[in-house]
């Protein structure tokens, strides 16, 4: 036991300190107007530290951030359900799970389609970019890297996507709703732009950043939306196998030959369940909210851990050399996001639905 708390003890507080210190400065109100939340605020935090200074990157480390990225990340996805509830899609309907389901497997079809046969990029990295613009931006990410087992790398570029093109939607689509309130290009009321915001935007915290700058209505129906987004994430870990088996059926080079074998390993994501169970968990149970509270904060410190120690092995230089294609990778998925998830939720609004 000495042994092994001596392997991961210094990696272990090295992720928990800066952590915290990410934490802080996401309290600040800079940060938060920018919609920065502790989660991009800890991998920035990390990147910066890890490239900055050899000391970080000492073999001392390596076993506290190991365990930080991959136990530790699952228990935060574990503990994500304490923030949703079946309540929540049954105050928004049928409309409101269509809209979601149509934008994510869009979107994820786009990406993989775009990211092969346009970009030519690592099957890998085409799925960790699709699931960050498709599902919750970066917890989407995190909960699918180890489900594929895809470098640090990877998913720091995938990351970096969802946040430069979610901090754009945040600052845009106030600007678009007043603008289409005024020439009526497309008649939503607040409430269905709420639902737009969240169908179609990365992180949880742009989210209310942007649905709050249009009014309270439409902040608290595109929080929902997008809680209801979130739950999407279950279903679709339980769907990459059978996703990863048809790549590999379509394509035959040898790399990725070996790359898909890897990964078809790998069944049902165990986390994925109990992901499930734990909202299915928060809605039969009253949870007091002082133990919600203190859940929620605990989760949010665990996951941004793992985003902690996700920087802290990301090599700056690798993500140089992955070039452009990603960038437009995300850029792609951001413009059909903002356009077709318009058009999704438009038709989606317009037409009875049993």
């Amino acid at each position: 036991m000495k042994i092994s708390l001596r392997r991961y003890l210094p990696g272990l507080l090295l992720c928990a300190l800066l952590a915290v210190i990410s934490m802080l400065l996401s309290q600040h109100s800079w940060m938060q107007t920018h919609g920065f939340s502790s989660l991009t605020t800890a991998i920035l935090l990390g990147i910066i530290a890890g490239n900055s200074h050899s000391v970080f990157q000492h073999h001392r480390f390596e076993h506290g951030m190991s365990i930080s990225k991959q136990a530790l990340l699952r228990t935060g996805i574990i503990l994500y359900g304490l923030r949703l509830s079946l309540h929540d899609i049954q105050q928004l309907g049928t409309k409101a799970v269509a809209i979601d389901a149509l934008v994510l497997s869009t979107t994820f079809a786009i990406a993989l389609f775009l990211g092969k046969k346009v970009f030519a990029l690592d099957n890998k990295l085409t799925i960790l970019i699709g699931a960050g613009s498709s599902v919750c931006g970066a917890a989407a990410i995190m909960a699918t890297s180890p489900v594929i087992k895809s470098r640090s790398d990877d998913a720091s570029i995938a990351i970096s996507g969802v946040m430069i093109f979610g901090t754009l939607s945040m600052l845009l689509y106030p600007v678009v709703f007043e603008w289409n309130k005024h020439v009526q290009f497309i008649p939503l009321s607040t409430s269905s732009f709420g639902m737009y915001v969240g169908s179609t935007m990365h992180e949880v915290a742009q989210v209310i950043v942007a649905g709050k700058a249009v009014s309270d209505t439409a902040g608290d129906a595109a929080v929902i939306t997008k809680m209801l987004r979130v739950m999407m994430l279950a279903p679709f870990l339980l769907l990459l196998p059978m996703v990863m088996r048809l790549l590999k059926q379509r394509h035959d080079k040898p790399s990725l030959q070996a790359d898909m074998d890897e990964t078809t390993e790998i069944t049902i994501p165990w986390f994925a369940f109990i992901f499930i169970a734990t909202a299915l968990l928060n809605t039969a149970l009253h949870i007091p909210a002082e133990i919600r509270t203190l859940l929620i904060s605990t989760d949010n410190f665990i996951l941004a851990m793992s985003m902690v120690a996700l920087g802290l092995t990301t090599n700056i230089s690798s993500v140089r050399q992955a070039g452009i294609k990603p960038v437009l990778l995300a850029m792609s998925l951001w413009l059909w996001l903002v356009a077709g998830g318009a058009a999704i939720n438009y038709l989606v609004n317009s037409t009875p639905l049993f």
